[in-house]
């Protein structure tokens, strides 16, 4: 069952795609080591296991090693990959100017060293006290910025788990062999990216972190004497339900106001509005501003559009960096193409005040209260109008 797990873990996100194919060989050759150590002359049970774990790997992973062909996934990557970054490029080249042209000169000065050193520096960032406990992913929609990854609270179990390892590590050296790898290789992904710590492309280790924590928990209360063991327990488990009190309170309270920005607040209500106004006028075209982010998805969500009738058109559709600019079969431009014609349209306040011919809207507000959107008919004002106001 572990091995199917860790397939379909593969398609989840991106970083699983690097994390769980290595954390499968590394357990494949951990179990090969143990039948051969321990079942010795097992050799035909060994290779038919291997086999089999192999025939799985393959099988489920086809249809996600087709994608990772595609030209999205590739445009991700050097989007979001510092492996080509022209600066660390600069830095060698600077270095080698420096240095001249000696044989010492172009191996000390190589890229590979400048890029070694990045990554190194994007790995132990992870390790931040801030971001493991307090405020987590500086990334307000991967963290609601009052918590950590872990709770503060939790420093005092992951520092007794250390004392458990060094306690432990002769007799339980395979286990903590494989959280070390499964560490090191959890952060691989975020570290050759920008924008570290990243906790999405880190979310495979966070299981190590839960993992230490609990052994952390067990030896901290073996310190204590039997009787003051169930207090321990009581006291723990009472701070628990405190910080997910505040936890909760602060991500229902005070979150879907202070971040309301980063979740496009608002599209919801103005897909509505618009979903009106095309009752109303089912011939005119739509605009909509890209101004709030990614609107394209919003539409097909909120106007419950099936994922294979935009999958039927996909091919006539305009993109950026695969993004929609277009939905033709209901007249919707994303960002792009706006006419002086009549139309229906999705702007924010600012936007829809600069028209030459102020329309109504209605105002759609955020969580916070802040106007966001407007939502209206625009009609442009005819010749005939203009020379009938003059």
């Amino acid at each position: 069952m572990g091995e199917i797990f860790l397939l379909l873990s593969f398609y989840t996100y991106h970083a699983t795609r690097v994390v769980a194919p290595l954390l499968g060989i590394y357990l494949v050759v951990w179990r090969w080591w143990l039948l051969a150590t321990q079942h010795h002359g097992h050799w035909q049970k060994i290779l038919t296991e291997i086999l089999i774990v192999m025939a799985i790997a393959l099988g489920g992973s086809g249809p996600m090693l087709h994608q990772l062909l595609s030209p999205a996934v590739a445009d991700r990557f050097q989007t979001t990959s510092m492996l080509k970054d022209i600066n660390l490029i600069t830095q060698s080249n600077q270095c080698l100017v420096w240095a001249g042209e000696t044989f010492w000169a172009r191996f000390w000065c190589h890229r590979y060293w400048y890029l070694a050193r990045a990554v190194i520096q994007n790995l132990t960032s992870h390790f931040n006290w801030d971001y493991l406990f307090f405020h987590g992913d500086y990334n307000p929609r991967h963290s609601i910025q009052f918590f950590g990854v872990f709770y503060p609270v939790e420093m005092l179990a992951l520092a007794a788990s250390l004392a458990a390892v060094s306690k432990n590590w002769h007799q339980h050296r395979c286990v903590w062999w494989f959280l070390c790898f499964w560490l090191v290789v959890g952060l691989l992904p975020a570290s050759v990216t920008y924008g570290t710590p990243h906790l999405l492309r880190t979310l495979t280790v966070v299981p190590v972190g839960v993992i230490m924590t609990a052994v952390g928990w067990c030896e901290f209360l073996s310190w204590w004497q039997k009787w003051w063991r169930l207090w321990g327990v009581v006291g723990v488990v009472t701070v628990y339900l405190g910080m997910i009190f505040m936890w909760t309170f602060y991500y229902r309270a005070y979150y879907p106001r202070a971040f309301a920005r980063e979740w496009q607040s608002g599209y919801r209500e103005a897909m509505w509005e618009l979903s009106l106004l095309q009752e109303h006028f089912p011939d005119l075209p739509v605009y909509i501003t890209r101004s709030l982010g990614r609107p394209a998805y919003y539409y097909f969500y909120y106007r419950d559009i099936a994922p294979q009738q935009v999958q039927a058109v996909v091919a006539e559709q305009k993109y950026d960096q695969g993004e929609f600019l277009t939905y033709t079969p209901d007249q919707v431009s994303f960002g792009t193409g706006w006419l002086e014609q009549e139309q229906l349209f999705v702007l924010t306040p600012d936007e829809a005040a600069s028209l030459p011919a102020t329309p109504e809207a209605t105002i759609i507000n955020d969580t916070a209260g802040t106007a966001v959107l407007a939502v209206g008919h625009y009609a442009p004002v005819t010749a005939q109008e203009q020379e009938n106001e003059i």
